[in-house]
């Protein structure tokens, strides 16, 4: 019983991690974004290719702007 426990903590664990890391992900990103468009006038599209952003994320990222 103590090993299944001790396996929910884990399974747990690496799902919080794994989720801090997205969000960590998704903020700079927006910052990112947010900066270029800002500092640069570049297009929130412009912003997006000039960071690499993938299709998936860009998608993602436009509807927080």
């Amino acid at each position: 019983m103590c090993e299944a426990i001790q396996a929910m903590i884990e399974e747990a664990t690496e799902k919080a991690t794994k989720e801090a890391a997205a969000d960590a992900t998704e903020h700079m990103q927006l910052l990112g974004v947010r900066n270029l468009m800002k500092n640069l006038n570049f297009t929130a599209e412009q912003a997006m290719e000039a960071l690499g952003i993938s299709d998936a994320d860009e998608k993602r990222i436009l509807t927080k702007l």
